[in-house]
């Protein structure tokens, strides 16, 4: 129950920060990736990582797929957003669409599924 609690607050919290990049404002958050090298990139990986790794630990590391070819579904799931998210700065004037912050997205999100699998392991042990 804590965990689906943590991904409800943390996708807000996510949600509010696209919102405010989107429109163009700030926040002291914002200003603060702005300044720290490599922030942003630093951040992507964070961000998504962490809504992978809550995913996937709400989900119970469900694996979809068939065969050898078995893949975490909240891993499928943040990918998707993330991937759709990005895609949309294309459309928004206040925004561009980087490959480097997919990149670490994507880096994010692989460091922070491998996180969850040992999590859920650990669980499962007890």
């Amino acid at each position: 129950m804590i965990i689906r609690l943590l991904l409800v607050a943390f996708s807000i919290f996510i949600v509010w920060l696209i919102y405010l990049t989107n429109t163009g404002q700030s926040s002291d958050i914002l200003l603060v990736v702005q300044y720290v090298p490599y922030g942003d990139k630093a951040g992507h990986v964070f961000l998504a990582g962490i809504l992978a790794l809550l995913v996937n630990l709400a989900l119970k590391f469900r694996m979809i797929g068939s065969g050898r070819l078995k893949l975490p579904l909240g891993t499928i799931i943040t990918s998707v957003i993330v991937v759709l998210e990005e895609w949309s700065q294309r459309y928004i004037p206040s925004r561009t669409f980087s490959g480097w912050d997919l990149f670490s997205d994507f880096l994010g999100i692989t460091i922070f599924t491998m996180l969850a699998y040992l999590i859920h392991r650990y669980v499962q042990k007890k």
